[in-house]
């Protein structure tokens, strides 16, 4: 009986090592060779995408920039112009309008001035005359009117002396100091255009440098796994 049981036992023992997984051998998830390549498929599109999208963002950034720096680049002949304008306003003022003010001023004065030598002698060949002829009925008239246009040549040259120290002294070196400080204000105004234009420039590239690297990684990690791809 005991020799009929031994060999029954062992071969249920066969059996159930050969019905039971290998040691080590993982069992099947369920996952199809083509639902693996549907999901390789899907990465490599993505990537695709991504390659495009870090295409277009290239593109964009450099019509943006190409945008910014032609804006700085104007910015800097404006200023240029504009401190052109300045300059050549302050120096005509100097070169011309100062001296053409002088010689009106002095002008003036010079002019109020034989006005009033000119009424100062008839007054005294008047005074002269009469005093000779003794004619007093008329001399007083006489006398008093030219007193009178005496009198308006010597305000009149004080006046034209006023304007003048008004004119010279303060006017000019006014309208001097604005211009001059116009002129400054305009080289500031270059200065800062022309650094901004060399800001805008290093920006630029920076800003290039930075969307053509995205664009080789996404190339790099495209190629890549299309490689692991043909591989398997």
């Amino acid at each position: 009986m005991k020799s009929l049981l031994i060999p029954s036992l062992t071969l249920l023992a066969l059996a159930s090592c050969a019905s039971s997984p290998k040691s080590g051998v993982t069992p099947d998830q369920g996952t199809t060779p083509t639902e693996v390549a549907k999901e390789d498929a899907k990465d490599l599109s993505g990537l695709q995408n991504k390659v495009d999208y870090a295409h277009r963002e290239l593109r964009i950034a450099e019509l943006e920039m190409a945008a910014r720096l032609t804006r700085a680049q104007q910015a800097v002949v404006k200023a240029d112009h504009g401190l052109m304008l300045a300059t050549e306003e302050f120096e005509t003022f100097k070169a011309l309008e100062i001296p053409n003010e002088e010689a009106e001023a002095k002008l003036r004065v010079d002019r109020a001035d034989h006005s009033r030598i000119m009424a100062q002698q008839s007054n005294d060949e008047l005074i002269r005359m009469f005093a000779k002829e003794g004619e007093a009925s008329s001399e007083d008239s006489v006398l008093q009117k030219v007193a009178r246009e005496l009198d308006f040549a010597n305000r009149g040259l004080a006046h034209a002396q006023r304007a003048k120290s008004m004119k010279l002294d303060i006017e000019v070196p006014r309208k001097q100091h604005k211009l001059d400080w116009a002129k400054r204000q305009a080289e500031e105004a270059r200065d800062a255009a022309r650094a901004d234009l060399e800001k805008t420039r290093l920006s630029i590239e920076l800003e290039l440098l930075r969307k053509r690297h995205a664009v080789e990684e996404a190339e790099k990690a495209l190629e890549k796994a299309g490689g692991e791809e043909q591989e398997d």
